[in-house]
């Protein structure tokens, strides 16, 4: 065994340089086979990861999106159920003051049904209409 040993190092003193460049190609070969199969791998997980959190993002936001959405056709079906609420109320009103301008010409007919001109007059502060009246000869 010495034998070999004193052969290994006889021919280490001759060919240093050699070795030298030798390990120092394994080594900067080594180096540059880690620094790319971790570059792509640490690539690949970073686009991954962004994968993730563009998906998230998107489901966030569809999320935002229909729950927008259902306020939305509530707030438009609240809407369409006060419309609705306040025309029936203003309809009765409308026919509430109608019918209380039909009594009150009633009662004006029933009251001044003689006297067509004071009659126009009542009729015409009750309901709003213009009243032509004729003229009277003298």
């Amino acid at each position: 065994m010495s034998l070999f040993l004193i052969k290994i190092w006889q021919f280490t003193k001759t060919h240093w340089q050699t070795l030298v460049v030798l390990i120092a190609a394994l080594i900067i070969v080594w180096q540059l086979r880690d620094f790319f199969t971790n570059r792509e791998s640490n690539l690949l997980k970073q686009m991954e990861d962004m994968k993730k959190i563009y998906a998230e993002e998107i489901d966030a936001a569809k999320k935002a999106f229909d729950e927008e959405r259902l306020r939305h056709d509530k707030n438009v079906k609240k809407l369409e159920e006060d419309l609705r609420a306040s025309q029936e109320k203003y309809d009765q009103s409308i026919q509430a003051l109608e019918n209380k301008k039909k009594i009150n010409i009633v009662k004006i007919v029933k009251k001044y049904g003689k006297d067509p001109i004071e009659l126009a007059k009542k009729v015409q502060s009750v309901t709003g209409f213009e009243i032509v009246m004729p003229e009277t000869k003298r």
